[in-house]
């Protein structure tokens, strides 16, 4: 019994609601003339498009080589959304399941422009069967850069040693043939992605062997320990205040006097080394101190001598 595979995206004319945005057809009260109706690279008819308050007005129709026939005129609602920037979004409105997408698709033989799941189409990279050479073109030469690459750390580059040795073992279980016999290009990429021992990254120590945990939730809590320190320096100066980023404690630039919603004073600067907002908590001494006291100049400290450094003291 032979399946028959679905229509897949790449088959069908797409209508983008970002695309008319941003040529701005979705203005109400904007019309567009005759638009090219384009399917895998070509012209199979043309559209027109007229925008009213809230849907847009589509006609369309395909050439007689196209399966074309009498032309076709309905509406096709427009939503806006408000976006995170304050602005906001458009999505089209499916005229078959109302449902929000931003893409509409006309199938071959179809009539109307519909959103994915009412054409229940699929991709075309989900028909076909991964190849393990495409892997081996695609994979290994990205693999070959992160060992090569100085800014990752140790786990990222032996996960990449560890994933191009799945890769060989895959192919010589597929093809029963070792990958020193494969063609030169194929085995000139496997050579160069493989670290040579001598430089492959040294692996962390194995764990001793500890009990092992029954499975679930545990019935009495067990007390956290940390492996790494949270803390990566000490408090040097009063001045200093602790990035949670960096885990360090550093003197920021750009101070100023803050209240938290709590109602504690603080003072709020800009890490010097990552560029995070950080804040240290005075008191209302400090605070007080703080708002007479005249603009601290760059890298002082000493308040102009007023008075010596303290907790207190912004």
């Amino acid at each position: 019994m032979s399946t028959r595979s679905k229509t897949t995206v790449e088959e069908c004319a797409v209508l983008e609601v970002r695309a008319l945005a941003r040529a701005g057809y979705l203005v109400p009260g904007a019309r567009s003339g005759l638009l090219p109706l384009r399917r895998e690279n070509r012209t199979i008819g043309r559209f027109r498009t007229v925008m009213g308050e809230t849907s847009l007005r589509l006609d369309h129709e395909l050439f007689p080589g196209e399966g074309g026939g009498p032309g076709m005129s309905y509406p096709v609602g427009v939503v806006r959304t408000p976006a995170l920037n304050e602005g906001e979004r458009l999505w089209f409105s499916c005229p078959r399941c109302h449902k929000l997408a931003n893409k509409l698709y006309l199938p071959p033989t179809a009539k109307a422009f519909l959103c994915r799941t009412c054409r229940d189409l699929s991709y075309r990279s989900r028909q076909r069967r991964p190849n393990i050479w495409d892997q081996v073109r695609t994979e290994l030469p990205k693999l070959r850069e992160e060992l090569l690459n100085p800014r990752l750390g140790l786990k990222r580059k032996l996960k990449a040693v560890d994933r191009i040795e799945e890769i060989r073992a895959q192919v010589e279980r597929q093809h029963d043939k070792n990958v020193e016999m494969l063609p030169s290009a194929l085995r000139d990429l496997f050579m160069a992605a493989r670290t040579p021992k001598a430089e492959e990254p040294p692996r962390p120590p194995a764990a001793p062997d500890a009990e092992k945990l029954p499975r679930g939730r545990p019935k009495e809590k067990r007390a956290y320990q940390r492996t790494k320190p949270f803390h990566e320096s000490e408090r040097r100066t009063p001045a200093e205040a602790f990035c949670v980023k960096c885990r360090a404690y550093s003197e920021p630039t750009q101070w100023k006097l803050v209240t938290f919603k709590n109602g504690r004073p603080a003072v709020q600067g800009v890490c010097p080394t990552c560029g995070s907002k950080v804040a240290r908590i005075i008191t209302a001494r400090g605070a007080a101190l703080w708002a007479e006291m005249p603009k601290r100049p760059p890298g002082a400290w000493d308040l102009f001598g007023l008075i010596p450094p303290s907790d207190d003291t912004p």
